[in-house]
């Protein structure tokens, strides 16, 4: 049985992990993601996967990662679409405008200690055009992720510069969570993505730009 437990159900973050991980368990927690009135995005975040992360090792007592993303406009958190109206509503206040993504990752340690850290990536997206909206909303792509978008969609390429790391703004912030691996006392065994964007700014101390 893997040592490491990723306390998520999304096949994003499990395929990031394995960037940094080559064995690891996947138990989604079932933390409900509230928001709190006037809470603070990072806040939120950092709230929701230390709860995430807590939850699932107070049951199996092994080191557990936790995870929560979310999208940002003018300090106002845009959760998941509750429909194809809702999406194309979402799409159109991004449109040709800046907003941000913040992720909070929490570890806790084969010890029990918690801990947490959020990393922001900030967007600019294009003035794409509403049947391009349309046409991606069709998919049903949109339905399940924050802020209607996934940004490593093949066909639909909102973003025309984006600041910070850009497996953050996927789900996970690789950098950030490999140095909370190694303070947590877990041995990386780094697989360097084929091809990473050239947007994203990958610092020294990034354990993949290290690979």
């Amino acid at each position: 049985m893997s040592e490491i437990v990723l306390a998520s159900a999304s096949p994003r973050r499990l395929e990031l992990l394995k960037y940094l991980l080559p064995d690891f368990k996947v138990i989604p927690s079932n933390v409900d993601e509230k928001l709190i009135d006037g809470e603070e995005p990072r806040n939120t975040v950092i709230r929701l996967a230390s709860e995430k992360a807590r939850s699932v090792f107070d049951s199996h007592k092994k080191v557990t990662i936790g995870a929560d993303t979310i999208v940002v406009l003018e300090n106002k958190i845009l959760g998941k679409p509750k429909d194809a109206q809702d999406a194309i509503r979402i799409l159109t206040a991004l449109r040709n405008r800046s907003h941000s993504v913040i992720t909070g990752v929490a570890i806790v340690n084969a010890n029990g200690k918690l801990a947490a850290k959020a990393t922001q990536t900030e967007l600019e997206f294009r003035d794409y055009s509403t049947a391009e909206m349309e046409s991606y909303v069709a998919t049903g792509d949109p339905m399940d992720k924050a802020g209607a978008y996934a940004i490593q969609q093949p066909q639909f390429h909102p973003a025309k510069r984006i600041t910070g790391c850009y497996f953050n703004v996927v789900g996970l912030p690789l950098c950030t969570l490999g140095e909370m691996l190694r303070d947590a006392g877990v041995s990386l065994n780094i697989k360097k993505p084929s091809q990473v964007p050239d947007f994203c700014l990958l610092s020294k101390e990034c354990p993949i730009s290290a690979a």
